[in-house]
């Protein structure tokens, strides 16, 4: 099972680095850092963050979606 605060902080830690991403450059630079990720867990983790109003998602096509913080 994966560390749901480890892996909401390295969600954080790479869009505050790097800016927006799509869903598999989270999904790949997660997994490179925590082994046991899945995009089930991504989602879960998004779904939190974006509740919180820290991130949002937005879909550009149909199967992909742009991933930013929030500013402010």
């Amino acid at each position: 099972m994966v560390s749901r605060r480890l892996l909401e902080s390295t969600i954080i830690e790479m869009l505050a680095r790097y800016g927006a991403q799509d869903f598999p450059s989270l999904l790949k630079f997660t997994k490179d850092r925590i082994q046991d990720v899945d995009d089930e867990d991504l989602n879960r983790a998004l779904m939190t963050l974006e509740v919180r109003g820290l991130l949002r998602r937005y879909s550009t096509t149909k199967d992909k979606q742009r991933i930013e913080l929030t500013r402010g």
